[in-house]
């Protein structure tokens, strides 16, 4: 009798680590599910934003190609602005590292960021403004600018034709200076 109730005793305590564990894994997804929500809804509510302010897209747009054309208030708002689409992305990094979210996830928008961050204006506020970020996200950022990390990816207005304009300078030659820039 002893040996069955060890047997059942042991038996139970493997069922409920097995439950814990089942337990533990849903809580984690739900977690990593939950992270993912709040980063889109966050992006979400930037791009809400730019379609409501149609003056903000245009001051966005001016500024990532010249910071310099921007008047002080504008380069206020563009500052603010950047942070606020900085500190985003940088959540998104924290997450990605502590597996808050996947990997593709976090890559799709760091993509879509450094190509962002690859326009004069942009480079220029990275280059200037940008503090107070993790120190890890902030490398990793400047050693995809330099070229030096193992993604490559497109211009901004390589990957999104749509925004560039009759009167854009920004062509191929402009694309090589600037990364001869961020390489210095």
């Amino acid at each position: 009798i002893s040996s069955t109730l060890g047997v059942l005793g042991v038996l139970g305590v493997l069922v409920s680590l097995v439950y814990l564990s089942v337990q533990i894994k849903r809580h984690t997804q739900q977690m990593r599910s939950q992270a993912y929500l709040s980063i889109a809804d966050s992006t979400r509510k930037l791009l809400m934003e730019l379609r409501e302010d149609p003056e903000l897209l245009e001051l966005l747009l001016r500024g990532n190609r010249d910071w310099h054309s921007l008047s002080a208030k504008e380069q206020c708002r563009y500052h603010l602005w950047n942070v606020d689409e900085a500190q985003l992305m940088e959540t998104a990094f924290v997450l990605w590292q502590e597996q808050g979210i996947s990997e593709a996830a976090y890559l799709e928008r760091e993509g879509y960021y450094v190509s962002l961050l690859q326009m004069p204006g942009r480079t220029h506020w990275w280059n200037n403004y940008v503090q107070h970020l993790d120190d890890r996200f902030e490398a990793r950022i400047n050693d995809k600018l330099k070229g030096t990390g193992e993604l490559d990816y497109p211009s901004f207005l390589e990957k999104f034709p749509m925004y560039k304009r009759p009167d854009d300078e920004l062509g191929e030659q402009d694309a090589d200076d600037q990364a001869a820039a961020a390489a210095d």
